[in-house]
């Protein structure tokens, strides 16, 4: 029998609030830290932050060669010794949804923050980590400032979940993560995905595979642009890994949206963000694509942003 192994990597559990390592992001090289607080057992407010497999790698190394260990205590130590009511933190990420796209009320940039600071109690629970998501403001280098942040703003974050742990809780999640991430890779490198191109493009055997004919009608041109609720994740085909898919509603029915692997490669950080986002919260998104066809001339839609 085969086994499927849960999407969950790993998951810590304080009195209210609790965070999940999780690989649906995986395809885009992408680890989820899924955030969430609960109040008499049911969820209450929740954020999920992406970091890049190589911000996620960077992290574990540090948890397990101590490095982390050491800046929390420093921190904490400092903070003590000025008689801070707060440490500093000792790592930052920033991440979000620039304002041209987030679909705020107030037009403001949709900021997300994870950070990582000293617990009040080194003994006790020594490390916590922080979801902050609110409003933000564009930068450069497809950075979101948040704008509490900033003094005097009038501005105040919009969620805050706090997820204090032990040592050992966050060595088996870094342990767990990076096993898991490197396992990805591996399998990557085995199976010839990151070596895909174009020009080995081949698109499944049957005609299960094409376009349903209403999509077919919809779509005359060769490209442009589409509005629809993906209904999926975005994951490897059954019959050939080197491409992903994911089941998209439109107007008059549902299609498969295809995505080359070096395609989905070239999408900013942000844009796959706030597809990613569109896919969990079920919301109308609009996509570029261009219509292919294969030698038995039958017509597929791929992602082209």
């Amino acid at each position: 029998m085969e086994k499927r192994l849960s999407k969950e990597i790993k998951g810590i559990f304080a009195l209210n609030t609790f965070v999940k390592a999780k690989s649906d992001s995986f395809t885009i090289e992408k680890l989820i830290l899924s955030f969430v607080k609960t109040e008499n057992k049911q969820s209450v407010e929740c954020g999920n932050y992406y970091l890049d497999f190589g911000e996620a790698l960077v992290l574990c190394e540090e948890i397990i060669n101590g490095s982390l260990k050491r800046d929390i205590i420093e921190s904490k130590q400092e903070a003590d010794a000025k008689g801070a009511q707060y440490a500093r933190w000792v790592r930052n990420f920033q991440g979000g949804v620039p304002s041209g796209k987030a679909g705020r009320s107030d037009r403001k940039a949709l900021s997300r923050v994870f950070t990582i600071v000293p617990g009040n109690d080194l003994n006790k629970y020594p490390i916590v980590f922080k979801y902050e998501e609110g409003p933000g403001e564009d930068s450069e280098g497809d950075i979101i400032t948040p704008l509490w942040w900033k003094r005097n703003s009038g501005y105040r974050f919009e969620k805050q979940i706090l997820v204090p742990m032990t040592y050992n809780s966050c060595l088996a999640l870094a342990l767990l993560v990076k096993a898991h991430i490197e396992g990805y890779i591996a399998n990557c490198y085995a199976d010839g995905t990151y070596y895909f191109t174009p020009d080995h493009l081949t698109i499944g055997n049957t005609d299960n595979y094409g376009l349903p004919a209403v999509a077919g009608k919809k779509m005359k041109t060769k490209k442009g642009k589409l509005k629809g609720v993906f209904r999926s994740q975005f994951k490897a085909d059954e019959k050939n890994e080197k491409l992903l898919s994911a089941s998209m509603d439109v107007d008059d029915g549902n299609i498969t949206v295809w995505v080359e692997n070096n395609v989905w490669g070239d999408i900013s950080a942000l844009r796959k963000e706030e597809i990613i986002a569109a896919i969990e919260n079920e919301q109308e998104i609009e996509i570029k694509y261009v219509i292919k066809g294969d030698k038995e001339k039958r017509r597929y839609v791929f992602l082209a942003e």
